[in-house]
């Protein structure tokens, strides 16, 4: 992640009361970081519920990040994901996105009514 990305995610967080920065008196150069009571709170119920959830994607991600020493790429992962789910929910996840580009104009607006109700009967 680029330090300008993460530093303003991080910007979010401590909108959201979850991260505080603060400086120190002896080195004012550097900006640190720390998780408030309300991020750790956060934090705990994020590793409560992560077992709580599949991670088919992930899990089948792992073997090829254990090979290459990184996870892979999005074409890369659609095989996974097609290799977990199969090639009908594939057929079904790309006919919605074809559907989906067929129901908006070149401007991004809805073109009609009837064809927005497809898209929702296909996704």
């Amino acid at each position: 992640m680029h330090v300008s990305t993460a530093f303003n995610f991080s910007k979010k967080l401590e909108e959201r009361g979850y991260l505080r920065f603060y400086k120190k008196e002896e080195d004012r150069r550097n900006t640190y970081v720390s998780v408030t009571d309300e991020g750790e709170k956060l934090i705990l119920e994020m590793n409560e519920n992560y077992y709580r959830t599949e991670h088919g994607v992930l899990e089948g991600s792992l073997p090829i990040k254990d090979l290459y020493g990184k996870f892979p790429e999005l074409l890369e992962v659609m095989s996974v994901v097609r290799n977990i789910y199969g090639d009908d929910f594939m057929e079904i996840f790309e006919r919605g996105f074809d559907n989906l580009e067929k129901t908006f104009d070149e401007k991004g607006v809805n073109s009609t009514k009837t064809e927005a109700s497809k898209v929702e009967s296909v996704l």
